[in-house]
């Protein structure tokens, strides 16, 4: 039979309990319940939100790292709290003797209260003053340390010195850390009521025992700390260390492991490395002493080695391993049976030597093909009579091969080798003049002859000299210095291009021409260097978005930001993907207010950010023809920023009458826009150098300026 309504309230549902037991049981669930789900919704949510304000001190700001972790440990303090609490209450409603656990509670509670009032609050204090002097020093140490190291580094030496400072940083911030976490251990235990004397002495005499026992290894462990602080050498880098080189395949505080050639490998103590010496470190450059003969001509030399290296750069496989195309850097000695061009360039770590290689195996098989000798050391033997063929005299032998009767298939006819290379030299200038600017020359120079005064004007980067991934490492050959030097005397010679005017200058180093800078918003004419007023004013906000930007992209390996004063350009040549670098660069720029207005030009695997004036190279050259009154135009041009310059002269040939001779630089990446507006067109810049140095010649007699 079921329980009428009256028994259930006057008996209750749980046998033992009264009705009213039964009641309030019910209401503590159901506060315990609702308290859980108010923890649940909203102290957790509010204690999560708490922390991420607190997180945005910078002090603090590990906090925003910990909101979660700390969250969850909050609420299971909460839960376990409340759960405790519903506990003893419902024992309390079921009448049980509770006294025992309240009174040992109270009196817990009391113990607990006066031990935090006093040692816990000290406590509190300490832990809480050596997480901010950590966290204090953790966030100025660094910085401080970064900056000192990167103070002045650009490109490859930037990527360097922050490698440098997260070292330093790294081992100065756990020496740091460990010294702090000692002081306040000790400070800890001592209010803990521990004596902590005996530990100290304990300690210091340990120190000295050990310390008399391992000087040696102690030696080895502050040697190892200098050596990763300096960052003298890494795993990976090629090194002589301790009298032994070879890969470093290992490096701690004791020891550092080197595998030599061999394949040895040699186990060297730090304390023991008295000098170190990184083949590797940042970058690695090739070093080449190419000797020729002396009835060479060396300009040529110098351009067959220096398009051997442009194209060596260019090589899928090699391409990526160099930095600075392979170039003549001068005539390093006068040899005995040669003379002796010094070949430098720059790749990446440890690649130098595979470099190295296939360069002199290019240029042997260019040198060969272009008949150029490569001599050695040659000594004269005297046969007895007849003893040898070699003892029939020249003419004997070209007589017996006239005759027909060699005795052999092989042919004896002598070979002049100075005859052969000026043949061979005759061949690769007819071979750049077909169909280009050097087959139409004397069109270009009875112009220039008859409508004086002419003027000349040339790029610099992609023209004078090839594109390099390091602008800072681009320079021009001697022989078109001394073309230039030669017809600064008899046309106005101008240089038309993006870099600044001291950057320019120092490529070029004459000062005989004019230069038209950052693409005619500076300008250095007769010795004398100014800026636009328009153009003036943007210089504070050019420098203000390279500092920012520069610090925004120093992880980014390959790319360079050179501040130009009146203009910007990032080079991305060298990054490893160039679409990426470009996104990264522009996304940058567009985060910085200062840049708000600047405009942005494109080039080869640059982008330039400049001021919002009117002046480009077509407003620069047409201002050199109004001032200095030129009656006639010759125009060198690579990239999309030419095409201002092209386009003048075409409006002058045809508004005004002034003829105009536009020449493109018809490289693989060169735009179409210029290539329409080109009237001729050369190969590369040794065209270009072949050109100059005809001119030069062919003018040497006209009327100076």
């Amino acid at each position: 039979m079921s329980m009428s309504v009256l028994q259930v309230a006057s008996e209750g549902l749980v046998p033992g309990l009264s009705a009213g037991q039964e009641v309030r049981l019910l209401i503590i669930g159901a506060c315990l319940v609702a308290v859980l789900a108010l923890d649940r919704l909203v102290i957790w949510r509010l204690f999560r939100k708490l922390m991420r304000l607190l997180g945005r001190v910078p002090l603090l700001d590990v906090l925003r790292e910990k909101e979660i972790p700390a969250s969850r440990g909050l609420e299971m303090v909460v839960d376990g709290a409340f759960t405790i609490a519903a506990l003893i209450t419902a024992l309390w409603v079921l009448e049980a003797d509770i006294g025992p656990v309240t009174r040992a509670a109270r009196a817990a509670g009391l113990g607990v209260l006066e031990w935090g009032r006093t040692n816990g609050v000290r406590i509190l204090l300490i832990l809480v003053f050596g997480f901010l002097v950590n966290r204090t020093l953790r966030s100025v140490l660094a910085p401080l340390i970064r900056s000192a190291v990167t103070r002045g580094k650009m490109g490859v030496d930037l990527d360097e010195a922050n490698k440098r400072s997260a070292a330093l940083a790294q081992v100065a911030g756990n020496a740091v850390r460990i010294a702090l976490m000692t002081v306040v251990a000790f400070m800890v235990l001592s209010e803990l009521g521990l004596n902590i004397a005996p530990l100290l002495a304990g300690v210091s005499v340990v120190g000295i025992a050990v310390g008399f026992g391992a000087q040696n290894t102690v030696r080895d462990l502050i040697a190892g700390a200098f050596i990763i602080a300096e960052d003298q050498y890494r795993v990976g880098d090629v090194a002589a260390v301790g009298g032994k080189t070879g890969l470093v395949e290992g490096l701690t505080l004791r020891r550092t492991v080197l595998r030599d050639m061999d394949g040895t490998v040699h186990y060297i103590p730090n304390g023991e490395v008295t000098t170190a010496s990184n083949f590797s470190k940042g970058f690695s450059r090739v070093n080449l002493d190419i000797g020729v003969g002396y009835g060479e001509d060396v300009d040529r030399v110098i351009r067959t080695i220096n398009r051997v290296g442009a194209e060596l750069a260019q090589d899928s496989y090699f391409g990526p391993f160099i930095t600075e195309p392979p170039r003549a850097l001068r005539i390093n000695a006068f040899d005995d049976s040669s003379v002796t061009i010094k070949v430098v360039g720059v790749t990446k770590p440890i690649r130098q030597w595979e470099v190295a290689g296939e360069m002199r195996r290019r240029i042997k098989y260019a040198f060969d093909a272009a008949g150029i000798e490569i001599p050695f050391p040659q000594r004269t033997i005297t046969w007895a009579s007849g003893a040898h063929p070699a003892a029939t005299p020249p003419q004997a032998r070209q007589a017996a091969a006239t005759d027909g009767d060699t005795g052999s298939d092989e042919p004896l006819t002598s070979v002049d080798p100075f005859a052969a290379a000026h043949h061979a030299h005759a061949l690769e200038q007819e071979a750049l003049a077909a169909g280009n600017l050097a087959s139409h020359r004397e069109e270009v120079l009875n112009l220039l002859g008859t409508r004086a005064p002419a003027g000349l004007f040339l790029d610099i980067d992609g023209t004078l000299a090839r594109i390099n991934p390091n602008p800072a490492a681009v320079t021009i050959t001697p022989a078109v210095r001394q073309a230039l030097d030669a017809l600064s005397r008899r046309l106005h010679v101008v240089a038309l291009t993006g870099r600044s005017v001291a950057g320019a200058r120092g490529i070029v180093g004459l000062s005989a021409i004019t230069y038209a800078g950052n693409h005619g918003v500076e300008w250095f004419e007769k010795g004398k260097t100014s800026v636009l007023p328009d153009a003036q004013a943007y210089v504070g906000r050019m420098h203000t978005v390279a500092e920012v930007v520069g610090k925004r992209l120093a992880h980014l390996a390959g790319v360079q930001v050179e501040d130009k004063g009146a203009s910007l350009s990032f080079h991305y040549r060298s990054a490893a993907d160039p679409q990426a670098a470009l996104t990264a660069i522009e996304s940058a720029i567009a985060q910085v207010p200062e840049s708000r207005g600047l405009v942005h030009r494109h080039g080869k695997m640059v982008l330039e950010l400049r001021a919002p004036v009117d002046a480009d190279k077509g407003t620069a050259l047409e201002r050199v023809v109004r001032e200095r009154g030129l009656a006639s135009v010759l125009a060198f041009g690579d990239d999309t920023t030419d095409v201002d310059s092209f386009r003048v002269v075409h409006r002058l040939r045809a508004a005004e009458g002034i003829p105009g001779v536009c020449v493109a630089i018809a490289a693989a990446n060169t735009p179409d826009e210029l290539l329409e507006l080109a009237d001729y067109r050369l190969d590369d810049p040794d065209a270009v150098e072949l050109f100059l140095t005809w001119l030069a010649a062919e003018t040497v007699e006209w009327p100076r300026l």
